[in-house]
C-alpha cells in the first residue's frame, strides 16, 4: 500500500451458483426462503478477518478516530444482551488481544472508512462483502451448517462451548483453525463479520461468546450502521 505496508492477503473465489439460506431446516425465519444465487464473476476476499495490525496501519496513516472512541458506544455481551461500555474501543476491547487478533469495536461506518482508504492506497476497488458473497465464500461448495459438516464438533472454531482455549473468553488470533476448502479462515465463530445487504447492514458467522447454533453458515443478524461491539469485526473483498 505504501512504504513496507501490505494490504490484507486475498484468496480468489470463483464465479458460480449456490443455494443461499437455511438448507438444514435448523435456522431462523430470517434465513428463509432458500434462494438460488449466481455469482457472476470471481472476486478476491481476505483470507482472515482484518486484524488489529492492519487496522492500525489505516489509523496511523489517516489519524482516523472510530465511532466507539468518539461516542463511547462499543457494546459487550452482558447476560446475553449487548451493553454499551464507554471504556471499550478497538485498542482496548475488554480482553487481551494481539496485533494478529481481529479488530473489533468497529462500526459499519468505520469499516467503510477503512475500505475507502484501502481502495485509495491500492488503486483497487475494495468493499465489505455482500451477504451473497460472504455466504458463498464461507460455504465453499458445501451445503451443511458448517463447512466440515452438520455439527460444530470440538476445537474446530472459537465460539461458546466449542472447546477452544479462547471459547467464551476472547477472540482468537486469526488463522488458528483450518482453512475452509476455498482458503478462508474463521468463517465459523471468532467474531461476527459485517456484510452489505438489501436489508441494510447484516453480520454473519457467529463469535467467540455466541452459541454454535449462531455460527451456522446461514445465520444472519441485522444491525444499525453505527453499532459496534467487542464481538464484531470484518473482512474485505476486492473486485477482479
Amino acid at each position: 500500500l505504501f512504504r513496507d505496508v501490505r494490504g490484507p492477503e486475498l484468496v480468489v473465489v470463483p464465479a458460480g451458483n449456490y443455494q443461499m439460506g437455511d438448507l438444514s431446516g435448523d435456522g431462523l425465519p430470517n434465513e428463509r426462503p432458500v434462494q438460488t444465487v449466481t455469482i457472476d464473476a470471481p472476486f478476491g476476499i481476505s483470507d482472515t478477518e482484518v486484524t488489529v495490525g492492519k487496522f492500525r496501519d489505516f489509523v496511523n496513516d489517516t489519524a482516523y478516530v472510530t465511532e466507539a472512541e468518539n461516542n463511547g458506544n462499543c457494546a459487550e455481551l452482558n447476560n446475553g444482551m449487548p451493553k454499551m461500555d464507554g471504556t471499550l474501543n478497538w485498542r482496548s476491547p475488554g480482553f487481551q488481544q494481539t496485533e494478529n487478533s481481529p479488530v473489533v469495536c468497529i462500526s459499519y461506518e468505520d469499516v467503510k472508512a477503512y475500505t475507502d482508504w484501502l481502495s485509495d492506497k491500492s488503486g483497487f476497488d475494495y468493499d465489505i462483502p455482500s451477504e451473497k458473497q460472504w455466504e458463498y465464500a464461507a460455504r465453499a461448495g458445501t451445503e451443511t451448517d458448517f463447512w466440515w459438516g452438520e455439527d460444530v464438533g470440538v476445537k474446530n472454531a472459537n465460539c461458546r462451548h466449542c472447546g477452544s482455549e479462547w471459547s467464551n473468553e476472547r477472540s482468537a488470533p486469526v488463522a488458528q483453525f483450518a482453512r475452509n476448502p476455498w482458503g478462508l479462515f474463521d468463517t465459523v465463530g471468532n467474531v461476527w463479520e459485517w456484510t452489505r445487504s438489501e436489508d441494510g447492514q447484516v453480520v454473519r458467522g457467529g463469535a467467540w461468546n455466541f452459541a454454535p447454533s449462531l455460527a451456522r453458515v446461514s445465520t444472519r443478524m441485522e444491525l444499525p450502521a453505527d453499532f459496534s461491539s467487542n464481538y464484531i469485526g470484518f473482512r474485505v473483498v476486492r473486485a477482479q
